[in-house]
């Protein structure tokens, strides 16, 4: 985020849900516009957008995500976004959405955190 205001990115917006330091009345509309950013096919920023969190800091979106009830949009996420990796042929997790830059990698283990996310929807969902 700059001091003008201009960006805001969706990783600290995650992360001041999970440490507690939104009002409480902001929440729903924090939760709301993580799931939008997420949902929507562009990767690129357009001016006063949020900053898309890269795959790997999806686990903290994810995270704020399910903490707040919103479960089914975590689901919807990995399927449009991981999704899309796999409809491509690519059997492994990127580092970025895009890797267009000279060392960007198609095989990034630490995106690769869907699989647990996945297991503890299926948890929650079950009672246990």
């Amino acid at each position: 985020d700059d001091e003008a205001g201009t960006t805001f990115s969706q990783l600290a917006a995650a992360l001041a849900l999970l440490a507690g330091a939104t009002l409480p009345d902001e929440d729903a509309a924090l939760l709301d516009a993580l799931a939008a950013r997420s949902l929507s096919p562009t990767d690129d920023p357009a001016p006063g957008t949020m900053v898309l969190a890269s795959p790997f800091m999806h686990h903290y979106v994810f995270e704020a995500l399910r903490r707040g009830g919103r479960s089914k949009d975590v689901v919807e996420i990995i399927r449009r976004r991981w999704g899309r990796w796999v409809e491509s042929g690519y059997p492994t997790t990127w580092e970025n959405w895009n890797v267009d830059f000279p060392d960007g990698s198609h095989c990034h283990a630490f995106s690769a955190h869907p699989r647990y996310h996945l297991a503890e929807v299926a948890r929650e969902q079950s009672g246990l």
